[in-house]
């Protein structure tokens, strides 16, 4: 494949939280926040605006941070260093731009999942939120971003710290201000981090990530995993080499001077208009509760048969199977009959040429890995599959919550616990720029669709969803093998939503604009749609 062309972003205006993962920061809260007085929210805005981590400043802080660890603890870059270990990010939902100040007609202009909310009918089936998932159930998000002790969610202000107690400082030097700024802080999500970075079915997380273009690790060598800029950063070209849709004044008002035209084809109708979305991102939050117990006794119970006979250990073999990697992160596909020290990170592989898992002897057709992302299997020609591919990537920055069954997230201390099943899960969050086209269509087309690649009743095992079409329905797990297929029956849905919504992520310039905002007279606080 042709090398890329290096796109030139605007890092200091992007959210860091987008391109890069604050791995070394261990402990995240997420706090949402209702307006209840949108003049002393506007200079909130203002206030913190420049506290918001971007792309540069965070890049410079970590390598002042490396350069400092590795000589000595008086450094004089020892207080960019204190700056670094505490990280601020801030996402709007709709009502909460209205709620700033946002003319209802601008807010239009935003795609549609941001304007009418993840729980619409249409995307209820698209999402498979059905059944236990639906959301009449959630704790927060439903009724259009409300959460069960009847607070709005207007404001997400996402805090990052390397610990438990410096996180819990940094979010008490933001709540003794909030009612001082006409802010209520309505629900607190927890995001932390496991055992060697595993979530809590005991799987090494967040290996398979896109590389974006414009960024340092955009090399040529791992060109088949770079996607252009604009499938994760509004105002940049995508995989298409067009601009993607992007929200813009279709009514002037604010302090413009903080923004940019709108750069877009002939036809668009943000054509000469000014960019509300340039160096944003939507933000796609679902809180997923995981059944750890309840999977890791029914890996027990399914392997318990003369097909697993030959494995080590065949529960951990058929998680395995329908993960696509074993527990140390290590793929199927290069480490196919057992668990492999030097692999835990290896994302670089592909199904056809060297590896030639096409028949998916290694890594099952039906594995969450294959599924979320085909790589160059889609379709038989490998240059094809990747470049379609490509156009339903997107960014992964959520972490675990609650406490693990067992610290060490081993199988078999997990199926002798007493613990209770609830309470633990991933804070899923992700970016794309085209809602529909990225995180929609990975969930409906790739997990939940139980005929994907020629299956016939065989959803994601991990994240898909058996019962999507209301038909009582109980999925199946199918792996491939000569010369007799393995089909495991009765495969439940191991994970729960919990809460959710699409959040708007702008880039810093756009978070000052927003904080010049005046509500207009036809938009009074009686008629919004908070």
């Amino acid at each position: 494949m042709k090398e890329l062309k290096p796109q030139q972003l605007e890092f200091d205006d992007i959210q860091a939280v987008v391109l890069k993962g604050y791995g070394r920061h261990k402990e995240a809260f997420y706090l949402f926040l209702e307006i209840e007085d949108e003049v002393k929210a506007r200079q909130w805005l203002a206030d913190h605006a420049d506290q918001v981590q971007d792309t540069d400043d965070h890049h410079e802080k970590a390598k002042k941070h490396d350069l400092m660890f590795s000589t000595a603890k008086n450094h004089p870059h020892a207080k960019a260093i204190s700056e670094y270990k505490n990280c601020m990010n801030i996402a709007f939902t709709s009502p909460g731009m209205i709620k700033l100040g946002l003319h209802k007609d601008n807010v239009a202009t935003f795609h549609d999942g941001i304007v009418s909310g993840m729980t619409t009918g249409h995307r209820q089936y698209i999402l498979g939120d059905y059944g236990s998932s639906a959301p009449e159930h959630w704790e927060w998000g439903n009724d259009y971003n409300v959460v069960k002790n009847g607070g709005k969610i207007h404001i997400m202000l996402m805090l990052f710290a390397f610990d438990k107690p410096a996180l819990i400082q940094y979010r008490q030097s933001f709540a003794m201000n909030f009612a001082k700024y006409g802010l209520k802080e309505v629900l607190a999500l927890d995001g932390t981090t496991l055992h060697d970075r595993k979530e809590h079915f005991g799987f090494r997380d967040g290996i398979s990530q896109p590389i974006v273009n414009g960024t340092d690790d955009a090399t040529p060598d791992n060109v088949d995993n770079t996607i252009m800029a604009g499938e994760m950063i509004l105002g940049y070209k995508n995989q298409y080499n067009m601009f993607p849709d992007s929200p813009y004044l279709s009514k002037v008002q604010g302090d413009t001077s903080y923004l940019q035209e709108a750069k877009a084809e002939q036809g668009k109708p943000n054509v000469g208009k000014l960019d509300i979305g340039r160096n944003g991102s939507y933000l796609v939050f679902r809180q997923l509760e995981q059944k750890v117990i309840e999977f890791w006794k029914n890996m027990d119970k399914k392997s318990k048969t003369k097909d697993f006979e030959d494995v080590q250990d065949p529960k951990v073999f058929l998680a395995s199977k329908m993960v696509g990697r074993w527990p140390s992160g290590a793929p199927l596909v290069k480490c196919p009959f057992h668990d492999e020290p030097g692999y835990e990170n290896d994302d670089s592989f592909g199904y056809q040429g060297e590896y030639n898992d096409l028949d998916a002897n290694k890594c099952p057709l039906g594995s969450h890995l294959r599924r979320s992302n085909p790589r160059d299997a889609f379709v038989e020609n490998p240059k094809k599959s990747l470049k379609e591919t490509k156009k339903h990537r997107i960014i992964r920055r959520g972490r675990p919550y609650g406490a693990p069954v067992d610290p060490l997230l081993r199988p078999d201390k997990v199926i002798e616990s007493n613990a209770k099943d609830t309470g633990r899960g991933l804070q899923f969050i992700a970016f794309n720029t085209d809602l529909n086209r990225q995180f929609e269509f990975v969930q409906e087309t790739w997990l939940n669709n139980q005929k994907f690649r020629g299956l016939y009743n065989d959803p994601d095992p991990i994240a898909g969803v058996p019962d999507v079409m209301q038909d009582g329905n109980i999925g199946q797990f199918t792996i491939q093998k000569e010369p007799l297929r393995t089909k495991i029956d009765d495969i439940p849905r191991y994970v729960d939503v919990k809460g959710g919504a699409y959040f708007f992520l702008p880039g810093k310039n756009v978070i000052k604009f927003f904080s010049t905002l005046k509500t207009p007279e036809t938009q009074s606080e009686n008629s919004q749609s908070e």
